[in-house]
Parts: structure tokens; C-alpha cells; sequence
């Protein structure tokens, strides 16, 4: 089908026309000698080269129009020249090919498709970064919640109260979640500082932080440094004397001795004047004013009563 010459297509010769594109650049990924751009993707040994079409990602990406088919020296480069992409790796950027070539969806998992729609994102695929949203809200557990957290946080403000709320309803799970220790420092110390969180105990805060500081350090006299902001959020004052007593024990290495005769005696005398610079002085527990109760039913988003932490517990967004 073609446009007739001097004439603008109607509307329904540009959907034609449109279709037709889609079908003819189909089969130019991975493998075509009609390339007339490369990238280099990754850093280090983790690097990989990509034979792509200027035409192709120009029209599916305004970034990519603006670099390859403007002024930007990147555009000028020779076919085997290839652009440094350093601020993705591999995966994301072949993932991401294969949907604006061939309509491929493959990031079928939550971290996959995160980084899927970061990347669309941040270079302005559209119809990428939707289909990678869609895939984020059809597939997640607990162990994916601060994960999609802390991707929301950089781009979409309603859908990060959203998963926020899932965190501080859901508190427990998600600190026994096999996705906690890989949590950005950051995410860590916002949590420490919500005024509300589904705990039994305050203890299983400060030992949740332990662990994630553990799995972040280099070595054992840098833990501190690593979860000294998050720490002094902590509400040691929550406590008794015997439970921080017992913390202590089994955490010798955390507080100095300073800090732990003044938090004890703090404590003792429930009064937080003595608490140690920058440390929480609050005395109140985060526990919801009503308590949260669920229960994993596995053919229903609905909550019922009698929480039950389940490391795959299903949850949703309404958007």
C-alpha cells in the first residue's frame, strides 16, 4: 500500500502504513547485515555489542531520534562504531530490543521487567515502558515489593504510596523476604523512619537491619558506618530493659558502651532526655492503631482475618 504522491495519507492509509513499517522491520533483530548502528552495552567484562537500525529505534523513541538523526556526534559514527552504553546491562538492553523490533515480551519476572522499564524510561519508549508496567502489576509477591518500591520512587509518585502501603501493611513478610538484604540504602533508612509498621517487635526491626547491613559491608568494623543512619531510627525506648539487654548480648558489635548504658538507662528511668546523640527518643510503638490481620488466600486479593507471614503472598495494586 502506498500514499498517493502531493497527497497527505488519510487515516486510514497511515494506519496502514504504520502496520506495514511494524512488519518490515520484524526479523531485523538480533541477526541482520542491514545494520547501520551498533552500541557497546554494559561495563567491564559484562559488555556485549548490538547490531541495530537508526530508523527503527528513531521511531519508537524520541531520545534515540534526537541522537541518532540530529547533531550528536553519536549519530555520525560509522555502522561498527559502536555507542557506549554504559548505564545498562546486557539483559535489559536485549529484552528491550526484542520488544521494539518483534513485539516480544520476554521480562516475565518482576526484576526483569523493573529494569525493563527503567531503561524504557529513562530513553523514552513509550509502548516499552508501559508493557513493562503491565508486567510489574501482573506479577508480584511480597519478595518483589521493594523491589517495585524503589523502581516507583524514581518514576511514578501514586504507584510508590501504593507499594509503600503494601510495606508498612505487610512489614513482616517483607523484612524475612529473600529481597531485603538487596534493598538500596536509602529504601532501608526510609522504612526505619515510618511512624507506622505491621511488627510484633521492635526487635525484629534492628535485627532485620543487622542482617541487611551485614550483606552490604565489606567487613565488620565497616557495619556500623553502613547502618548508622537507619539505626538511629531504631526505638530502643519501645523496649525492656531485659529485651535490650538480650539485644545487646547477641549483638555486641552494633552500639558502643556508651550507647548502650545510656539507652539502658534511658530506658530504666523512661525518660529519653539521656539518649545518645541523634538517636530516636520516641517511646511509642509502630504498631497500627487497628491491628492488621491477613490471611493467604491463594483464588483472592481480599484480606481476612489472622495474618499469616507468607513468603508468597500475593498482592495488587488498584490503579
Amino acid at each position: 500500500m502506498a500514499a498517493t504522491f502531493g497527497k497527505m495519507p488519510s487515516s486510514s492509509e497511515k494506519s496502514e502504513l504504520t502496520d506495514e513499517f511494524e512488519t518490515l522491520h520484524q526479523g531485523l533483530y538480533p541477526e541482520s547485515d542491514s545494520y547501520d548502528c551498533s552500541f557497546r552495552v554494559g561495563k567491564g567484562d559484562d559488555t556485549q555489542i548490538f547490531r541495530c537500525h537508526k530508523l527503527v529505534l528513531a521511531a519508537k523513541s524520541e531520545a534515540f531520534a534526537k541522537m541518532l538523526m540530529g547533531y550528536y556526534r553519536k549519530g555520525h559514527l560509522g555502522r561498527d562504531e559502536p555507542i557506549a552504553f554504559d548505564d545498562c546491562n546486557p539483559i535489559t538492553f536485549d529484552l528491550a530490543m526484542r520488544f521494539v523490533y518483534n513485539n516480544v515480551q520476554e521480562f516475565s519476572t518482576v526484576p526483569l521487567a523493573c529494569d525493563v522499564c527503567k531503561f524504557a524510561h529513562k530513553w523514552l519508549f513509550p509502548e516499552l515502558k508501559q508493557a513493562a508496567l503491565n508486567a510489574v502489576r501482573k506479577t508480584k509477591t511480597d519478595a518483589d515489593a521493594l523491589m517495585v518500591y524503589e523502581m516507583h520512587t524514581l518514576l511514578f509518585e501514586r504507584e510508590r504510596k501504593q507499594c509503600k502501603k503494601f510495606i508498612v501493611d505487610n512489614t513482616e513478610a517483607v523484612l524475612n523476604s529473600d529481597s531485603w538484604i538487596k534493598a538500596q540504602q536509602s529504601t532501608i533508612v526510609e522504612i526505619c523512619k515510618e511512624p507506622v509498621l505491621s511488627l510484633s517487635s521492635e526487635k525484629q526491626l534492628f535485627d532485620a537491619l543487622v542482617l541487611w547491613g551485614k550483606a552490604n559491608s565489606d567487613s565488620d568494623s565497616n557495619l556500623r558506618l553502613k547502618i548508622d543512619s537507619a539505626l538511629k531510627e531504631i526505638r530502643f525506648l519501645t523496649m525492656s530493659v531485659k529485651g535490650f539487654t538480650e539485644l545487646c548480648k547477641s549483638n555486641p558489635e552494633i552500639l558502643s558502651g556508651d550507647e548502650k548504658f545510656l539507652i539502658l538507662s534511658c530506658i530504666a528511668n523512661d525518660d529519653p532526655i539521656d539518649m545518645p546523640p541523634g538517636f530516636n527518643k520516641l517511646e511509642k510503638e509502630r504498631k497500627p492503631i487497628y491491628p492488621l490481620k491477613y490471611c493467604y488466600n491463594p483464588y483472592s486479593n481480599m484480606r481476612e482475618g489472622g495474618f499469616k507471614a507468607n513468603r508468597k503472598m500475593n498482592f495488587s495494586f488498584k490503579y
